[in-house]
């Protein structure tokens, strides 16, 4: 019978402690924008997106912010009102932009969110567990209704 190698074992036991890590669950937010400010206070917005949860949580960030926030419902019936489809996925944003002017605001604020998961080991008890894990990003990008141009964005 032959005898194993003990520089094998260690490398083997080497590879089965360190080199078996798991996901590190640890949150790390990555964030960038621009802006050279926020809107004065009263500044009439309208936000808009895809996630219903994603366009509650940025009118009430600008509401605490001080910027008038105007409801989705108003916009939509002005794109009723001329024929406009704003509805799904499928709007176009010049349409936005331009019933969003009609109803008196001077910003849309669009929101962009895209939620994703994946299946990880987690090794926390010595063996290997599956767990999931989320990612979620976040972008804003506020857009003069009249001038068409960014005046903020920011992504998180």
């Amino acid at each position: 019978m032959k005898s194993v190698n003990p520089v094998i074992v260690l490398c083997a036991l080497l590879l089965a402690t360190t080199g078996c890590r798991g996901y590190a669950f640890v949150e790390t937010p990555i964030t960038d924008g621009f802006h050279a400010k926020l809107p004065s206070p009263y500044t009439r917005a309208v936000v808009w997106g895809g996630r219903p949860d994603t366009i509650q949580s940025a009118s009430t960030w600008l509401l605490k912010k001080g910027i008038l926030v105007v409801d989705q419902t108003k916009v939509l019936q002005a794109a009723a009102d001329q024929k406009v489809s704003l509805t799904g996925y499928q709007y176009i944003e010049t349409d936005v932009l331009r019933m969003a002017k009609l109803v008196g605001a001077r910003l849309v604020v669009f929101t962009n969110a895209e939620v994703g998961s994946w299946e990880a080991l987690n090794w926390s008890t010595g063996f290997p567990q599956s767990q999931k894990v989320y990612s979620a990003t976040i972008a804003l990008r506020a857009v003069d209704v009249n001038a068409g141009e960014i005046e903020w964005s920011g992504k998180a």
